[in-house]
Protein backbone atom coordinates (compact mmCIF):
# COMPACT_ATOMS: atom_id res chain seq x y z
CA UNK A 1 0.00 0.00 0.00
CA UNK A 2 2.74 2.45 0.97
CA UNK A 3 4.77 1.68 -2.17
CA UNK A 4 1.74 2.29 -4.36
CA UNK A 5 1.13 5.68 -2.77
CA UNK A 6 4.80 6.62 -3.13
CA UNK A 7 4.78 5.77 -6.84
CA UNK A 8 1.77 8.01 -7.32
CA UNK A 9 3.41 10.81 -5.34
CA UNK A 10 6.49 10.74 -7.52
CA UNK A 11 4.35 11.38 -10.61
CA UNK A 12 2.20 14.27 -9.45
CA UNK A 13 2.75 17.97 -8.91
CA UNK A 14 2.52 19.56 -5.49
CA UNK A 15 -1.01 20.79 -6.31
CA UNK A 16 -2.07 17.24 -7.02
CA UNK A 17 -0.73 15.80 -3.79
CA UNK A 18 -3.83 16.35 -1.72
CA UNK A 19 -5.95 14.56 -4.30
CA UNK A 20 -3.63 11.57 -4.22
CA UNK A 21 -3.36 11.52 -0.43
CA UNK A 22 -6.99 10.84 0.45
CA UNK A 23 -7.82 7.33 1.57
CA UNK A 24 -5.80 4.20 1.02
CA UNK A 25 -7.19 0.79 0.07
CA UNK A 26 -7.15 -0.17 3.74
CA UNK A 27 -9.21 2.87 4.66
CA UNK A 28 -6.34 4.68 6.37
CA UNK A 29 -6.72 8.43 6.09
CA UNK A 30 -3.69 10.32 4.87
CA UNK A 31 -3.78 13.49 6.94
CA UNK A 32 -0.76 15.37 5.69
CA UNK A 33 0.73 16.39 2.37
CA UNK A 34 4.27 15.90 1.15
CA UNK A 35 6.99 18.25 2.31
CA UNK A 36 8.93 17.96 -0.91
CA UNK A 37 12.26 19.04 0.46
CA UNK A 38 12.35 16.05 2.79
CA UNK A 39 10.21 13.72 0.68
CA UNK A 40 8.22 12.77 3.76
CA UNK A 41 4.56 12.14 4.36
CA UNK A 42 2.54 11.40 7.42
CA UNK A 43 -0.16 8.74 7.68
CA UNK A 44 -2.55 8.09 10.51
CA UNK A 45 -2.66 4.39 11.31
CA UNK A 46 -1.46 4.18 14.88
CA UNK A 47 0.40 7.41 14.03
CA UNK A 48 3.32 6.37 11.90
CA UNK A 49 5.38 8.14 9.28
CA UNK A 50 7.14 6.81 6.23
CA UNK A 51 9.69 8.19 3.86
CA UNK A 52 10.11 7.78 0.13
CA UNK A 53 11.45 4.45 -1.19
CA UNK A 54 14.93 3.59 0.07
CA UNK A 55 17.01 3.92 -3.13
CA UNK A 56 15.67 7.39 -3.86
CA UNK A 57 15.91 8.46 -0.22
CA UNK A 58 19.45 7.16 0.16
CA UNK A 59 20.68 9.08 -2.87
CA UNK A 60 19.05 12.34 -1.87
CA UNK A 61 17.70 13.21 1.54
CA UNK A 62 19.70 10.92 3.82
CA UNK A 63 22.98 11.56 2.05
CA UNK A 64 22.55 15.34 2.03
CA UNK A 65 21.36 15.66 5.62
CA UNK A 66 23.68 13.03 7.07
CA UNK A 67 26.74 14.55 5.41
CA UNK A 68 25.87 18.01 6.70
CA UNK A 69 25.08 16.82 10.22
CA UNK A 70 28.29 14.81 10.26
CA UNK A 71 30.29 17.97 9.54
CA UNK A 72 28.55 19.78 12.39
CA UNK A 73 29.03 16.94 14.89
CA UNK A 74 32.66 16.37 13.92
CA UNK A 75 33.52 19.98 14.65
CA UNK A 76 31.31 20.10 17.75
CA UNK A 77 33.07 17.00 19.08
CA UNK A 78 36.45 18.68 18.72
CA UNK A 79 35.40 21.82 20.62
CA UNK A 80 35.16 22.35 24.40
CA UNK A 81 31.47 23.05 23.93
CA UNK A 82 28.92 21.70 26.39
CA UNK A 83 25.17 21.92 25.97
CA UNK A 84 22.05 20.37 24.51
CA UNK A 85 20.40 20.27 21.10
CA UNK A 86 17.25 22.33 20.52
CA UNK A 87 15.04 21.91 17.47
CA UNK A 88 12.29 24.37 16.60
CA UNK A 89 10.02 22.81 14.00
CA UNK A 90 9.77 19.01 14.15
CA UNK A 91 7.12 18.12 11.55
CA UNK A 92 7.24 14.30 11.25
CA UNK A 93 10.52 13.93 13.12
CA UNK A 94 12.99 13.30 10.28
CA UNK A 95 15.80 15.57 11.52
CA UNK A 96 14.93 14.75 15.15
CA UNK A 97 15.73 11.13 14.37
CA UNK A 98 19.00 12.13 12.71
CA UNK A 99 20.00 14.20 15.74
CA UNK A 100 19.30 11.26 18.05
CA UNK A 101 21.40 8.94 15.90
CA UNK A 102 24.29 11.42 15.74
CA UNK A 103 24.19 11.96 19.50
CA UNK A 104 24.73 8.21 19.88
CA UNK A 105 27.24 7.89 17.08
CA UNK A 106 29.45 10.68 18.44
CA UNK A 107 28.91 9.62 22.06
CA UNK A 108 27.50 12.90 23.31
CA UNK A 109 26.47 11.19 26.55
CA UNK A 110 25.53 14.37 28.39
CA UNK A 111 23.52 15.87 25.53
CA UNK A 112 19.72 15.93 25.60
CA UNK A 113 17.35 16.61 22.73
CA UNK A 114 14.62 19.26 23.08
CA UNK A 115 12.01 19.35 20.30
CA UNK A 116 9.44 22.11 19.89
CA UNK A 117 6.48 22.12 17.51
CA UNK A 118 2.79 22.98 17.55
CA UNK A 119 2.06 19.79 15.57
CA UNK A 120 -1.05 21.59 14.26
CA UNK A 121 0.73 23.47 11.48
CA UNK A 122 1.93 26.99 10.88
CA UNK A 123 0.44 29.81 12.98
CA UNK A 124 -1.37 32.81 11.57
CA UNK A 125 1.10 34.75 9.44
CA UNK A 126 2.20 38.32 10.07
CA UNK A 127 2.22 40.80 7.19
CA UNK A 128 5.87 40.22 6.27
CA UNK A 129 5.30 36.47 5.99
CA UNK A 130 2.19 37.03 3.90
CA UNK A 131 4.35 39.01 1.48
CA UNK A 132 6.69 36.05 0.93
CA UNK A 133 6.86 34.00 -2.27
CA UNK A 134 5.72 30.90 -0.40
CA UNK A 135 2.48 32.48 0.82
CA UNK A 136 1.87 34.24 -2.50
CA UNK A 137 2.16 30.92 -4.37
CA UNK A 138 0.08 29.00 -1.84
CA UNK A 139 2.92 26.70 -0.77
CA UNK A 140 2.43 27.92 2.82
CA UNK A 141 -0.86 28.74 4.47
CA UNK A 142 -2.04 28.87 8.05
CA UNK A 143 -2.11 25.27 9.24
CA UNK A 144 0.40 23.98 6.68
CA UNK A 145 2.63 21.18 8.07
CA UNK A 146 -0.17 19.93 10.31
CA UNK A 147 0.34 16.30 11.32
CA UNK A 148 -1.98 13.66 12.72
CA UNK A 149 -3.05 13.69 16.34
CA UNK A 150 -0.59 11.88 18.58
CA UNK A 151 2.42 12.19 16.31
CA UNK A 152 4.34 14.04 19.05
CA UNK A 153 4.01 10.95 21.25
CA UNK A 154 5.02 8.69 18.39
CA UNK A 155 8.16 10.75 17.67
CA UNK A 156 9.09 10.47 21.35
CA UNK A 157 8.53 6.71 21.26
CA UNK A 158 10.74 6.29 18.18
CA UNK A 159 13.55 8.40 19.66
CA UNK A 160 13.36 6.48 22.95
CA UNK A 161 14.66 3.45 21.05
CA UNK A 162 17.87 5.39 20.44
CA UNK A 163 18.33 7.64 23.48
CA UNK A 164 17.37 7.26 27.15
CA UNK A 165 13.89 8.55 27.81
CA UNK A 166 15.09 11.27 30.17
CA UNK A 167 17.19 12.83 27.40
CA UNK A 168 14.26 13.26 25.01
CA UNK A 169 11.85 16.16 25.45
CA UNK A 170 9.03 16.81 22.98
CA UNK A 171 7.21 20.07 23.73
CA UNK A 172 3.89 20.52 21.97
CA UNK A 173 2.46 23.99 21.36
CA UNK A 174 3.24 27.28 19.68
CA UNK A 175 6.54 28.80 20.76
CA UNK A 176 4.88 31.84 22.35
CA UNK A 177 2.90 29.50 24.62
CA UNK A 178 5.63 27.07 25.62
CA UNK A 179 9.15 28.54 25.69
CA UNK A 180 8.86 30.74 28.77
CA UNK A 181 7.46 27.98 30.97
CA UNK A 182 9.77 25.30 29.63
CA UNK A 183 13.01 27.23 30.03
CA UNK A 184 12.08 28.73 33.40
CA UNK A 185 13.79 25.93 35.32
CA UNK A 186 16.04 24.62 32.55
CA UNK A 187 19.62 25.68 33.14
CA UNK A 188 21.00 24.53 29.80
CA UNK A 189 23.07 26.13 27.07
CA UNK A 190 22.70 25.26 23.41
CA UNK A 191 25.35 23.25 21.62
CA UNK A 192 23.26 23.02 18.43
CA UNK A 193 20.09 24.87 17.48
CA UNK A 194 18.02 23.74 14.50
CA UNK A 195 15.47 26.32 13.31
CA UNK A 196 13.02 24.74 10.89
CA UNK A 197 9.91 26.80 11.56
CA UNK A 198 9.70 28.32 8.07
CA UNK A 199 8.31 31.74 8.94
CA UNK A 200 10.06 35.07 9.55
CA UNK A 201 7.92 35.70 12.65
CA UNK A 202 8.53 32.29 14.24
CA UNK A 203 12.25 32.35 13.48
CA UNK A 204 12.65 35.83 14.94
CA UNK A 205 10.73 34.89 18.08
CA UNK A 206 12.94 31.85 18.65
CA UNK A 207 16.19 33.72 18.02
CA UNK A 208 15.19 36.61 20.26
CA UNK A 209 14.25 34.22 23.05
CA UNK A 210 17.51 32.27 22.80
CA UNK A 211 19.77 35.34 22.76
CA UNK A 212 17.79 37.24 25.38
CA UNK A 213 17.90 34.32 27.80
CA UNK A 214 21.57 33.58 27.05
CA UNK A 215 20.88 30.06 25.83
CA UNK A 216 23.12 30.70 22.86
CA UNK A 217 26.80 30.55 23.83
CA UNK A 218 30.03 31.36 22.06
CA UNK A 219 30.41 28.56 19.52
CA UNK A 220 26.77 27.43 19.31
CA UNK A 221 25.89 25.96 15.91
CA UNK A 222 22.72 27.52 14.51
CA UNK A 223 21.18 25.62 11.61
CA UNK A 224 18.58 27.38 9.45
CA UNK A 225 16.60 24.91 7.37
CA UNK A 226 14.76 27.65 5.46
CA UNK A 227 17.56 30.18 4.90
CA UNK A 228 16.98 30.44 1.16
CA UNK A 229 13.19 30.61 1.04
CA UNK A 230 11.68 33.50 -0.94
CA UNK A 231 14.56 33.19 -3.41
CA UNK A 232 17.00 34.05 -0.64
CA UNK A 233 15.70 37.63 -0.49
CA UNK A 234 17.33 39.27 2.57
CA UNK A 235 14.17 41.29 3.21
CA UNK A 236 12.09 38.17 3.84
CA UNK A 237 12.06 34.96 5.88
CA UNK A 238 14.81 33.69 8.12
CA UNK A 239 17.40 35.99 6.58
CA UNK A 240 15.37 39.05 7.53
CA UNK A 241 14.74 37.67 11.02
CA UNK A 242 18.44 37.03 11.59
CA UNK A 243 19.43 40.46 10.32
CA UNK A 244 17.07 42.14 12.77
CA UNK A 245 18.21 39.97 15.67
CA UNK A 246 21.87 40.81 15.08
CA UNK A 247 20.93 44.48 15.13
CA UNK A 248 19.19 43.91 18.48
CA UNK A 249 22.21 42.01 19.87
CA UNK A 250 25.24 43.76 18.29
CA UNK A 251 27.74 41.91 20.49
CA UNK A 252 26.90 38.71 18.61
CA UNK A 253 27.89 37.63 15.11
CA UNK A 254 27.13 34.59 12.96
CA UNK A 255 29.86 33.06 10.83
CA UNK A 256 28.74 30.84 7.97
CA UNK A 257 30.09 27.30 8.31
CA UNK A 258 28.40 25.36 5.51
CA UNK A 259 25.28 25.06 3.39
CA UNK A 260 23.43 21.94 2.28
CA UNK A 261 20.29 20.70 0.56
CA UNK A 262 17.78 23.17 -0.83
CA UNK A 263 18.94 26.35 0.85
CA UNK A 264 19.79 25.18 4.37
CA UNK A 265 22.71 26.99 6.07
CA UNK A 266 24.77 26.37 9.20
CA UNK A 267 26.31 29.23 11.18
CA UNK A 268 28.50 29.41 14.26
CA UNK A 269 27.54 32.05 16.83
CA UNK A 270 30.32 34.20 18.25
CA UNK A 271 30.11 36.34 21.35
CA UNK A 272 32.20 39.39 20.43
CA UNK A 273 32.68 40.20 24.13
CA UNK A 274 34.84 37.11 24.54
CA UNK A 275 38.52 38.06 24.37
CA UNK A 276 40.13 35.97 27.09
CA UNK A 277 39.03 32.35 27.51
CA UNK A 278 39.48 30.40 30.72
CA UNK A 279 38.14 26.85 30.59
CA UNK A 280 36.91 25.04 33.67
CA UNK A 281 39.07 22.04 34.56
Amino acid sequence: MVKAIVKKLMRVSERGLKKVLKISKTGTKILNFIELRKFAFTACNGCFFKYVDKPFRRKTVDRVYCDAFNEVFILAKSLPLKGDIFEFGVFAGYTSLLFAKKINEFRFRDTSLHLFDSFIGLPEAVELDKNSYEFASGVWTEGSMRVCEGLDKYVHKKLAKILPNDRIHVIKGFFEDTLDAYFKNLNKKAKIVHIDCDLYSSSKYVLDFLFKNEIIQDGTFIIFDDWMTSLGNPNLGQRKATQEILEMYPHWSLEKYLNYGIGSHVFIAHDLRVTNVSLEK
